[in-house]
């Protein structure tokens, strides 16, 4: 783990095939940096949440403050989100990468918050260009995914899957989803509980999103040649 940046955190490259099993009360950071990595980090791409974990236990080792405490302060009190609340591990770190309990509607105004390039009510809270790197392409997934899961083989940014229709998403466990579509001015938020058909449930969701889109413009043509 040596050779481990944040650039591989950030894009779930961290060289490990596996997510590991932790023991709640032991120090989570010293078991994952011991453990056995498959590739060397930054060579493939392997969906693990410990990545984020490993995020979140940066910003408190930096901050002095968990990721929940410096989101609240920084982003989400100016967001209008008051309601949330994040679970920790056995040392009072946040989980990161899973855990956080947070409305509908609140996901959907940290969405609004990407649209409109990290700004809110005319100020800027998060630079329009790191936004633009978390949401581009970074690295390839399609090797680890069937052909069927269509929409997660468009490539990954910074902690964002990549979608087709030029769009992307933050996929939370059980099919909690905040999609963004920039071209057409889009957020979608949603909170399910798919259970173990996730990707099925993504995959039928954002086909049904993108057909009603093409009905919609459909639509629109149709009444400008009336």
């Amino acid at each position: 783990m040596a050779q481990t940046t944040l650039q591989h955190l950030l894009t779930m490259s961290m060289g490990q095939n596996y997510e590991p099993v932790l023991i709640y009360g032991k120090d989570w950071v010293k078991s994952l940096l011991t453990k056995h990595q498959t590739w060397p980090a930054g060579s493939r791409f392997f969906y693990a949440s410990m990545c984020t974990y490993l995020l979140s236990a940066i910003v408190t080792r930096i901050t002095g403050v968990t990721v929940a405490q410096y989101l609240d302060e920084k982003l989400f009190s100016k967001l209008g989100i008051s309601n949330f609340y994040w679970e920790e591990d056995g040392m009072g770190r946040n989980t990161g990468g899973w855990g956080l309990h947070i409305s509908t509607e609140d996901m959907a105004r940290f969405g609004q918050f990407l649209l409109d390039n990290g700004t809110v009510d005319g100020a800027s809270l998060l630079s329009e260009n790191w936004i633009q790197m978390a949401t581009s392409f970074q690295i390839e997934t399609a090797p680890d995914y069937p052909l069927s899961k269509t929409e997660n083989r468009n490539g990954y940014g910074y902690q964002f899957w990549l979608c087709s229709h030029d769009a992307y998403r933050a996929s939370g466990l059980y099919g909690q989803l905040c999609m963004v579509q920039p071209v057409n001015g889009l957020v979608l938020s949603v909170t399910s509980a798919a259970g173990i058909n996730l990707t099925s449930f993504i995959m039928a969701l954002m086909s049904l999103i993108y057909l009603s889109l093409q009905a919609c413009r459909i639509a629109a043509l149709n009444q400008q040649q009336v």
